[in-house]
């Protein structure tokens, strides 16, 4: 007799209870035992490995703790039964090995391992530190590696290969002559060492470039400050006071202190100053302050000769020109020049039609952190109403 047919419905229906009846039977066998809940997880699977010594791909960090898989290797293979000395061995062959990968990290934890120790086999120690300082170097840690080959020598003066990596580290730090009296120790010790001569004569050329350089800077360094002296003198001239220009400076008619020349020095990132051009006419970094919006222009090059009123008329000239002024009210003709008398906190009204020169000669007006500050406010406004009505405006 031949089975009757299965319909798509009877054929679902079938395989929705194979499916129950899997579930069940799976949900009792776990419910006979524990369930296991330390496994890997799609949140947690590369920490979990990152565990696992044979898949662990950076050193441990100060401090962290060891994972158990690590501690029961580094059981295995570093014996406690075993001396000092054999375990300060297994770390320098460690280090060694990492060292051939390239894994300078991994190495320089290895050698540090074996220093703790603290054993007292001073070649071993030797070798350890020297060994430290050629990872230390690989990684660029330059001042690292120059302190591990001095604490080499300590051990071991005559340590050829703790010499050489200590001239190598000093050339990195540019001590060329500790470099040079380095490689004097090591060819006292082996006068036809090829390697070292060569690094003598290029520790020696090197030398004398740095010496060169550091007396060409310090030429620099004078002329610079002589013109900036002289600077100061010319603006003494013009009747112009900076914040730190005051009687108690240059009283006995010497030259100007450290302080004074630090006076024309502006703050503004683009390092503009005061200076001479080809006239002989001063042009000072200026800063027009809009305190309304709380905005500023900083004019890197304002000649002395210059009006108020030349830069106005660029910056403001044309309508629309400047983006925050959504009024359009910020104009050449309705625009007033005021500055600030920081001592006293009054405030003076600069005639914009004046040059930036005379206006400097006021004898209330000083100069702070090289750069001339002014503020800009429409005439006729509510801001600038406020703005006088809460200063000390002289009239």
């Amino acid at each position: 007799m031949e089975n009757p047919k299965m319909t798509d419905a009877e054929r679902q229906r079938l395989a929705e209870k194979l499916d129950k009846e899997l579930d069940d039977y799976i949900d009792g066998l776990a419910s006979k035992g524990s369930r296991y809940t330390d496994g890997f997880s799609p949140d947690n699977w590369e920490e979990e490995m990152d565990k696992h010594p044979a898949f662990r791909t950076k050193p441990l960090e100060e401090g962290e703790e060891v994972p158990e898989l690590i501690a029961a290797m580094q059981a295995l293979k570093y014996d406690e039964d075993e001396t000092t000395e054999e375990r300060a061995v297994q770390y320098k062959d460690d280090g060694n090995h990492n060292f051939k990968l390239k894994k300078y990290r991994w190495a320089v934890d290895a050698y540090t391992e074996g220093i703790r120790l603290n054993c007292t086999d001073k070649e071993l120690n030797v070798v350890l530190y020297t060994n430290r300082a050629a990872a230390h170097f690989r990684l660029g840690n330059n001042r690292s590696a120059f302190k591990d080959v001095i604490v080499a020598r300590n051990f071991n003066p005559n340590h050829m290969k703790a010499i050489t990596r200590g001239v190598q580290c000093c050339v990195k730090l540019k001590l060329f002559a500790e470099a040079v009296k380095w490689c004097a120790d090591g060819l006292q010790l082996s006068s036809n060492d090829t390697q070292l001569k060569e690094m003598q004569q290029t520790a020696i050329k090197l030398q004398k470039e740095d010496e060169r350089d550091k007396r060409k800077n310090a030429l620099q360094d004078k002329n610079a400050e002589k013109a900036e002296e002289e600077l100061i003198t010319l603006i003494k001239e013009r009747g112009v006071q900076l914040s730190s220009l005051n009687d108690e400076h240059n009283s006995d008619g010497g030259q100007p202190n450290d302080s004074i020349l630090k006076s024309v020095e502006t703050h503004h990132p683009s390092g503009a100053k005061v200076h001479l051009d080809d006239s002989g006419h001063l042009n000072w970094p200026v800063m027009f302050v809009y305190p309304e919006y709380r905005q500023m222009d900083f004019i890197q090059a304002f000649n002395e000769k210059s009006r108020f009123v030349d830069h106005i008329e660029l910056m403001f000239g044309t309508p629309g020109q400047v983006p925050w002024d959504t009024e359009q009210k910020y104009s050449v003709e309705r625009l007033q020049v005021y500055f600030e008398d920081r001592k006293t906190e009054q405030i003076y009204k600069v005639d914009k039609e004046e040059t930036l020169g005379k206006t400097l000669k006021h004898k209330r007006y000083a100069v702070y952190n090289g750069t001339p500050s002014f503020i800009l406010l429409v005439e006729g406004s509510n801001y600038e109403k406020y703005f006088l009505t809460n200063q000390k405006l002289v009239t």
